[in-house]
């Protein structure tokens, strides 16, 4: 895999898959971003995310996060599914793009038997998001959510009280409008889920 550099400020990933090259979409890493960012990438790890698109997924988000200019810019990145929500995204640190990176690069790979707390994650992002602009005041606030969009809770091995159905994604609306962050939604598969 190698990244490509262009004579604009848009970064590039290539690979190999099956045998056939791929070249990823370039990204506008905009220097410097005023006033300091605090950003939080959520990454679903759920089994419905298992498939080479994962890979490349990744990548971009490396090479995205990677152009972050280091001075102004915070970046929290956070894997979940189904269980652990809350203490995995609140354990999430505001590092330097760099060290931010690195904890991509660790994340595990998701787990076939993990489903997705898609809304939980998002509302319990913007609750630590909150907690870290609250901490460093006059900084905005971002979420980065990677998912397939399949909110898919309430089985056996799930963390209890879950936010489910329709009423689980008006809670986590609610959440994300009344947050003043930027909120952008990543959607990864063949066949996502626009609600």
């Amino acid at each position: 895999v190698a990244r490509l550099d262009s004579a604009t400020e848009s970064r590039a990933w290539t690979g190999v898959l099956g045998g056939a090259r791929l070249i990823g979409p370039g990204v506008s890493v905009p220097r410097p971003i005023e006033p300091p960012l605090r950003l939080l990438v959520l990454l679903d790890r759920s089994g419905s995310m298992i498939g080479e698109g994962i890979a490349f997924t990744r990548l971009t988000l490396r090479s995205f996060i990677m152009g972050l200019d280091s001075t102004t810019t915070r970046v929290a990145v956070a894997g979940f599914e189904s269980r652990d929500v809350a203490r995995g995204i609140g354990a999430a640190q505001f590092l330097a793009p760099a060290d931010a990176a690195r904890v991509l690069d660790q994340l595990p790979v998701p787990d076939p038997q993990a489903n997705t707390a898609l809304y939980s994650a998002l509302v319990r992002g913007v609750e630590h998001l909150a907690a870290a602009r609250a901490a460093a005041p006059g900084t905005q606030g971002a979420i980065l959510l990677v998912t397939d969009g399949r909110n898919d809770v309430g089985h056996p091995r799930d963390d209890a009280g879950l936010l489910a159905g329709a009423e689980g994604l008006r809670s986590a609306a609610a959440a994300a409008s009344g947050s003043g962050a930027r909120i952008w939604i990543m959607g990864v598969g063949s066949s996502l889920s626009e609600a």
